[in-house]
């Protein structure tokens, strides 16, 4: 399973204060697992290359993600980027990214800003008699290392033959 993008922020942004770059809303009906992806600079329009600590702030609604700001250190390059830990947003709610930088001369940077969705886990459900066939014919003759055992299918139904070997 994938992750989906939902929304992409992309411009020119003076980042020596606090500068918005992007605004979406996942979804107006259901609740969201969501993550931010940040690109700074282009090859053209980067960072100033001094590095230093960024500030990145997330809100949803009118309440900013703890801890806020979230802040990273960038090494001395002109672009960098920055992935945030997933967060929930409540059906209904705008995500904001907010990002700074420590630099005064980043006052045109190029910023591509990404708001993905990420996909809950799907449940499997499978009846234990149909697993264990799975099991008996995947694990049909594998070798456990270290073990010198064999594992493979048994005259009984739904039995697995264990032999060691010298």
């Amino acid at each position: 399973m994938s992750i989906i993008r939902v929304a992409t922020g992309i411009g020119n942004y003076d980042l020596t204060s606090e500068a918005l770059v992007l605004t979406a809303t996942p979804s107006v009906a259901e609740d969201k697992r969501c993550q931010v992806h940040v690109e700074l600079g282009d090859g053209t329009d980067n960072l100033d290359g001094s590095g230093g600590i960024f500030e990145l702030t997330l809100k949803v609604g009118a309440h900013r993600i703890q801890p806020a700001p979230q802040q990273y250190e960038f090494g001395i390059s002109p672009q960098a980027s920055v992935k945030t830990n997933d967060f929930i947003v409540p059906a209904g709610q705008v995500v904001k990214v907010y990002i700074e930088s420590p630099n005064p001369a980043d006052t045109n940077v190029y910023v591509t800003a990404y708001l993905f969705e990420i996909p809950d886990i799907v449940e499997l459900v499978i009846d234990p008699e149909d697993l264990q066939s799975i099991l008996i014919t995947a694990m049909s003759g594998v070798t456990i290392p270290n073990e010198r055992v064999v594992l493979g299918p048994c005259e009984q139904p739904g039995a697995i033959s264990i032999n060691r070997q010298a």
